[in-house]
């Protein structure tokens, strides 16, 4: 993981965010952008923009993170907003069983990001 990518209004220097990544956010690059610049980024570099939803199509160990990749992370209320799903190059989700339906955004991130990183170990 290189860095964090943020396209909305979410606070990374909020002092309960900084306070949650233990310090983690020194080590990291930290940009903002739109998500139109974020698409663009993405297909110049020749990534991949990976979406995580609880409807998503593939589970989320099934797919291959070795090349540049993106993951995507919607907020807890809402999810991905339509435009970004629109451009999502594949859209994985988390197996879930019982009740309930989906993770939050910490803990669905951190299991993407550490597939990623395990692939690529």
């Amino acid at each position: 993981m290189r860095g964090i990518i943020v396209t909305g209004d979410a606070d990374l220097h909020d002092p309960a965010c900084v306070r949650a990544t233990m310090g983690a956010l020194d080590a990291l690059e930290l940009v903002r952008t739109t998500p139109h610049e974020l698409v663009a980024l993405v297909r110049r570099s020749r990534g991949r923009l990976i979406g995580a939803a609880p409807d998503g199509g593939r589970d989320y160990r099934a797919i291959s993170y070795r090349s540049p990749t993106v993951v995507l992370v919607g907020s807890e209320r809402s999810g991905i907003s339509d435009a970004m799903r629109a451009a999502l190059d594949i859209t994985v989700r988390i197996p879930m069983t019982g009740a309930i339906d989906s993770l939050n955004l910490a803990v669905a991130g951190s299991l993407i990001l550490y597939e990623a990183y395990a692939q690529r170990r």
